[in-house]
Order: C-alpha cells, then structure tokens, then sequence
C-alpha cells in the first residue's frame, strides 16, 4: 500500500493530494478494525453467558493464549496461525485515487483478509470475543487499524526527506527477528499479567 500511495507524493508538486489520500487510508484502516471489533463483540455476547458466574474462565483463556503464543513467536512451539495471502489489487489505489485508498485502508485495518506478521493479533480477536462489549470491541478494533494505517504516512515522510523507502523496508525486515522476540516478550508479559490478575477474581 506505502509504494501504491507514495509515488503520487513523489511526483506531484503539491503534497495536498497525498496527504489527502494517506488521511482517507488511515482513517480507512481504524475503521476496518473497528468494525471487526464490533462484530467479534456481538458475536461473543452468548458467549458470555456461559461464563456468567465464572469470569475467571475467559481471563484465564487469554493468559493461557497469550503465553503459549509467546512461545510461538519464538519458535519453542508451533500453534495454528490462520491467514490469508490474499493482496489488495494496486489498481484499486492507481484506478480510483481515493476511493481506492479507502478500500485498501479498509481491507487491511480490518486485519483478517491478509498476512498476519504478529501472533498477537490472535489475542486481540480473542480480547474482543472474549470482551463481549461493543465499547471494548470498537477501541480495540479502532486502535490496531489506526496502528496498521500508520506506515502509509511514516512512508512518505521517508520518501519526501529524499530517503530511500526500499533501504527502510530491508531495515525492518532485518531486524524482524528482533521484533518477534518482543512481541513474544509483550505477550508473556500479558499472559503472566492476567494470570496474576485471577487472584483477585
């Protein structure tokens, strides 16, 4: 998506244009997460009925998922890691600038329709089910689209300081290792938080 946006950037002299299309992108993106998060919140609202009583049970879900998930991003162990390779068609972005964007943001804000990087976008879908509030669902959603959106805008601030946007992209894929070991740290963290917090249910 940075390399279908970035080039209007690029070329045209007013920067309006690409800026008006990163806004559309990123805004685009929370609200794909957003409405996955409602969704998954509606969806765990029978669930919560067969926890009613029991709330330890959904917490000790997460930890649980958390913490073994934390071992998967390390590659100690190996656990079901569903996602789609579909990529959203460039001509979406090349063919209809801004409703383009708007679908392209949409598509990926949303998280589930392609790659995955992080496992701990498995326990996000799990804390919205799980949640089973639409309050909870729609922050949570909100925010991981917003994040996802974000590197279209870090994109063209690194192309129009006269970086090389291809140099970056070989940056983090070198040090992708490095990234998995932290989301692996986070979602220990995570895990041995909430279980800790079962104390006091």
């Amino acid at each position: 998506m940075i390399y279908v946006i970035v080039p209007l950037g690029q070329q045209a002299k007013d920067v309006r244009l690409w800026l008006a299309r990163v806004v559309v992108y990123v805004l685009a993106s929370a609200l794909g997460g957003a409405l996955v998060g409602l969704l998954l919140a509606l969806l765990g609202k029978p669930l919560r009925l067969l926890f009613f009583g029991r709330e330890a049970i959904p917490v000790a879900l997460l930890a649980v998922t958390a913490l073994l998930y934390a071992l998967h991003e390390v590659g100690v162990l190996r656990l079901p890691a569903p996602q789609s390779n579909w990529q959203v068609p460039n001509s979406w972005g090349v063919n209809y600038p801004l409703v383009g964007t708007f679908f392209y943001g949409l598509a990926l804000g949303a998280g589930v329709f392609t790659f995955i990087p992080f496992a701990g976008f498995y326990l996000l879908l799990g804390w919205e089910l799980l949640a089973a509030s639409l309050k909870v669902g729609l922050l949570l959603g909100a925010l991981y689209g917003l994040v996802r959106g974000l590197p279209a805008m870090l994109g063209g601030i690194i192309t129009f300081r006269n970086a090389s946007l291809i140099d970056f992209n070989d940056w983090v894929l070198d040090r992708q290792r490095d990234l998995l070991q932290a989301s692996s740290f986070l979602l220990a963290m995570l895990g041995s938080y909430l279980l800790l917090s079962l104390l006091h249910l």
